[in-house]
């Protein structure tokens, strides 16, 4: 199966295999169906894309190692990479900015401003936020998921 940006919100619910490096250097993938069906902002209803490489670009700076211009990454530190142990997915709090709230300087609470969270598979949307990572009216994290949207299902 091809596949590029655009055709990730096409695919199908469940992806049986990893796709191969693509060459444009995207990140490698896997998407596993849930058992809930609430909605959030990044998740999807059913699916969760987990992602299996090691670093990152950062996401506070974009890969430029410096913001504000002219100052050091605080997240990189002017490495423009950010390392994560897998599998992660997008944090769902700042969607994958790394900004607490659009164009800031502060750094997002929940992923540090990476971008990313790390996970431990089996997980499932969190049912107390729906898979948003705040829970209520407020922009606090939700205190169930700590604001990644997701929970490790416990075996019984």
């Amino acid at each position: 199966m091809e596949w590029n940006k655009s055709s990730l919100r096409k695919m199908p619910k469940i992806q049986e295999e990893v796709p191969k490096d693509s060459g444009w250097g995207e990140p490698l993938w896997e998407s596993v169906k849930t058992k809930s069906g609430l909605n959030g902002p990044v998740l999807d209803k059913d699916t969760i894309n987990f992602l299996y490489e090691e670093s990152y670009p950062c996401s506070f700076c974009r890969g430029v190692g410096e913001k504000p211009k002219g100052s050091v990454c605080s997240v990189c530190k002017g490495k423009k990479e950010v390392a994560l142990r897998p599998p992660v997915i997008k944090c769902v709090y700042c969607k994958g900015r790394g900004e607490e709230r659009r164009l800031s300087n502060t750094t997002c609470i929940v992923c540090g401003g990476k971008g990313f969270v790390s996970v431990v598979p089996p997980v499932e949307i969190c049912s107390s936020c729906g898979g948003r990572g705040f829970s209520g009216e407020g922009k606090l994290p939700c205190t169930q998921c700590k604001g990644k949207g997701v929970v490790t299902i416990r075996a019984a």
